[in-house]
């Protein structure tokens, strides 16, 4: 198929007339190619009994040249989407009855393509013999879409997704969806950009599967616009990885995670909650929140949120050096009135009322496991004096395990070393600290008896840390 507005297989009938096609068999051995653009590998206007296994009569002719089962084969669908703006297989169906389909290879490239799209009906993606969608390159192409307009209407899917090399490419996406939407498939990515892995834009999809992208940008799941996400049970399992994404991310949406874990490698986030969104944390089962080196476990921006309904426990990793350090909280504060050259900055005065808020009073039921190397926060924009910088005080409902781990790196900021320093004690305040992209003044003494100690330096190793 390689023209404009074509179409491999349609199932509809006359204006008027309602027909159900109950002992129906697609089986596409071999794929459909579609190559040119607004066309479609399959319609279904009306039902199909997709799953197989119902009777039927065979031919008595003496001339027919293979025998039959008696029962209907489940369909099996293969498609390759290439061109723009296609789609592999589309329900619009007012039917009650569910289309089960749990054999399909789905193959997408190129441009605004959909594998699957379910504008009306109910329509099961289950498992069969193959249950695969593969978004190879390209951009903004989709695994499955719906937008589903009756509230009886439903999709459920437990397809395998991958996405390749994909940009601004989704898994599975809901927008504007009025019906029942689940998910307990795999969805994975590797080499992405700005690619998510679930994606609910007012709509509620029910996550019980796995989540894992890798990339730069990419997010595992992510709420907006009203959208909800509900990650419910062991078996939710979502993981981000690289610069500058995050594994649970809401902009105004909300985000309830009941259980699974959570995972952030690489230079990713577990929980980023923006613009008035929600994230709601061990709801009625514990969720585990793992950050690797490299990463953030928490940050809130522009009101978001993050809520721990229950006893939570983020396991923070270690790093032998700045950029290695697994980082538990990204602060930056309410209020930046004070002036230095120029630039303005903020201090850690509101530090506890604004965590407070931005985890709505919450944080007594948060357990830190710092690992040996980790740090507790980075801090943007702080104007900090040494007798003013123990910030684990200023934190004291939060339960922290571990002593060896950094209290803070300020980014963007300006220190005044204010008292001694013993370069000698490891425990001392300004051993504690980390600087980078900031302004060090010192109006104090400083000493040390150990071979190759640096009294102030600093490396401006990040452009922005997340």
């Amino acid at each position: 198929m390689t023209g404009d507005t074509q179409y491999g297989i349609v199932v509809s009938s006359p204006i008027g007339v309602s027909r159900e096609y109950k002992s129906a068999e697609i089986l596409l051995n071999k794929p459909i190619s579609i190559s040119g653009k607004n066309s479609a590998g399959l319609v279904f206007n009306n039902w199909v009994k997709l799953d197989g296994g119902e009777l039927f009569s065979q031919s008595t002719a003496g001339n027919k040249v293979t025998t039959l089962s008696g029962t209907s084969d489940p369909s099996i669908v293969k498609l390759n989407i290439l061109g723009n703006k296609n789609t592999g297989v589309y329900f619009d169906s007012d039917t009650t009855k569910k289309f089960t389909l749990n054999n399909y290879d789905i193959n997408i490239s190129d441009k605004e393509n959909v594998g699957f799209v379910v504008k009306n009906g109910a329509v099961k993606l289950g498992k069969g013999t193959v249950n695969k969608i593969n978004i190879n390159g390209g951009t903004k192409n989709v695994g499955v879409y719906t937008e589903n307009n009756d509230s009886n209407d439903q999709l459920d899917t437990a397809a395998t997704i991958t996405l390749t090399g994909a940009n601004e490419s989704v898994g599975l996406y809901a927008k504007g969806a009025t019906g029942t939407i689940g998910n307990t498939g795999k969805i994975s990515g590797t080499n992405l950009i700005k690619s998510i892995g679930i994606a609910s834009n007012n709509s509620t999809i029910k996550n019980e599967g796995e989540v894992d992208i890798e990339g730069k940008g990419s997010v595992g799941i992510a709420a907006t616009t009203n959208g909800t996400i509900n990650s419910v049970g062991a078996n939710a399992k979502i993981k981000a990885t690289g610069n500058s994404s995050a594994a649970v991310y809401t902009n105004s949406g909300t985000v309830n995670l009941d259980g699974g874990k959570v995972d952030a490698e690489g230079g990713a986030i577990n929980l980023y909650s923006n613009n008035n969104g929600r994230i709601y944390v061990s709801k009625n089962n514990t969720t585990v929140i793992n950050t690797g080196q490299r990463s953030l476990a928490f940050m809130t921006d522009n009101g978001g949120k993050i809520h721990f309904e229950n006893d939570t426990t983020a396991k923070i990793k270690g790093g032998s050096t700045a950029p290695e350090r697994g980082t538990a909280f990204y602060y930056m504060p309410s209020s930046t009135t004070i002036s230095h050259n120029g630039l303005n900055y903020g201090d850690f005065t509101n530090l506890t009322s604004d965590l407070n808020n931005a985890f709505d009073n919450t944080l007594g039921k948060l357990t830190l496991d710092m690992d040996s190397g980790s740090r507790l926060m980075i801090a943007s924009k702080i104007d900090a004096s040494l007798s003013n910088s123990s910030i684990g005080t200023a934190l004291p409902s939060i339960t922290i395990h571990g002593t060896d781990y950094k209290t803070a790196m300020l980014y963007m900021s300006y220190l005044n070393v204010d008292k001694p320093v013993n370069l000698d004690n490891p425990n001392d305040d300004y051993n504690k600290l980390e600087l980078s992209n900031s302004s060090i003044e010192n109006n104090s003494t400083m000493t040390g008896t150990q071979a190759g100690q640096v009294a102030i330096a600093q490396e401006n190793i990040y452009n922005n840390p997340f």
